[in-house]
């Protein structure tokens, strides 16, 4: 318990940890206040999407904050561990923690410490920016379809959950972002475990550059429905044909990504052990 309370200690006082939840959190609350004092100026905006919650949530809409996180999501997984591994590891600090309990009390903490906060800092960052949306564009607010019909195609995981109600399909991406950024920011720690980079740069360009590079050739090559940064937005349950977003389709990209964080993790942990 005493490692697992240092890991999330120092993953959350980190600078790099403290700096990405900064500028995230700050794009979370400026998004929807730009979007309604700015383009609620424009003619015809209001009348042509309505003022509905739905339209407007950060992964909705197309603003510069959906543009922003979009552009930086395979970024945030790198810089959510907070280099605390990493900086452990070029140290005697992590031999140093080992002495006070083992090696597996150690590298499990580090493990459930890092999918754990990075879920619930994901999750946290969702729920300012539903706050402040719902400030300025209600819940029951218009939902006016009149150019572009958003509901999901029914073919789609999000189609029953729209019928009921479009704020459970909110509430189910806040959760599938979260889980699968968690998952990719623990892939993070598994390479790191794996492979000891000579400095900060390459520790956190290389996996940025796997996953990006990793996701345009699945989307290329395999499928665009196992894109996560095309899954991961609402209209690709909704923007053409035949083409949705099932809940088969995330299943395959969780099971690829836990698949991925096992098998690193236990070449880490084998590695890990052997050195101390």
């Amino acid at each position: 318990m005493n490692y697992f309370i240092t890991d999330i200690k120092s993953m959350v006082r980190s600078t790099s940890f403290q700096l990405l939840f900064f500028v995230s959190a700050v794009v979370m609350i400026l998004d929807p206040i730009t979007m309604y004092f700015v383009l609620g100026n424009s003619k015809g905006y209001f009348e042509e999407l309505g003022t509905n919650f739905y339209r407007h949530w950060i992964l909705m809409n197309y603003s510069w904050g959906n543009r922003l996180f979009c552009s930086l999501f395979f970024a945030i997984p790198c810089i959510l561990p907070g280099l605390v591994y990493y900086h452990e590891q070029k140290s005697s600090v992590r031999d140093l923690l080992v002495t006070r309990g083992t090696w597996k009390q150690y590298f499990l903490s580090k493990v459930f410490a890092q999918i754990l906060t990075a879920f619930f800092t994901l999750l946290l960052l969702f729920v300012i920016n539903g706050i402040v949306t719902g400030i300025f564009f209600p819940v029951n607010g218009p939902l006016i379809m009149d150019q572009v019909d958003i509901t999901p195609i029914k073919e789609s995981f999000a189609y029953s959950l729209f019928v009921k109600s479009p704020m459970l399909v909110v509430l189910i991406y806040w959760f599938l972002v979260a889980a699968a950024l968690a998952l990719l920011s623990l892939n993070t720690m598994a390479i790191l475990s794996v492979i000891h980079f000579k400095n900060i740069y390459l520790t956190l360009l290389v996996p940025f550059v796997v996953y990006t590079l990793g996701d345009m050739l699945i989307s290329k090559y395999i499928d665009w429905k196992y894109s996560l940064l095309i899954m991961m937005q609402p209209s690709a349950t909704w923007g053409v044909t035949d083409l949705y977003t099932s809940w088969s389709n995330w299943g395959v990209i969780f099971g690829v990504l836990i698949l991925a964080d096992v098998v690193l993790l236990l070449i880490g942990y084998r590695k890990g052990k052997e050195s101390i």
